[in-house]
């Protein structure tokens, strides 16, 4: 299992993220998840991560390419 250290992540989101991401990094897949990330201002803002496999041209997996889209507005 993969640690990844969240610290602007909501706490009620903080779980299921975890739980989201190393699973799907564990099969290389694609993933899609809605969380409330803290800002430099101290606030909880709602954002989709959009994350894609990557890899080398020896098809050796790379990390991920993502995307972070505020959706605070639509969430509201």
């Amino acid at each position: 299992m993969l640690l990844i250290r969240i610290t602007n992540v909501h706490p009620s989101d903080i779980r299921n993220c975890i739980e989201l991401y190393n699973n799907c990094f564990e099969e290389r897949s694609s993933f899609t998840m809605e969380y409330r990330l803290r800002g430099g201002d101290g606030i909880y803002r709602w954002f989709i991560d959009v994350g894609k496999p990557r890899y080398d041209e020896q098809e050796n997996f790379c990390g991920y390419i993502g995307m972070l889209t505020n959706i605070h507005e639509r969430k509201l």
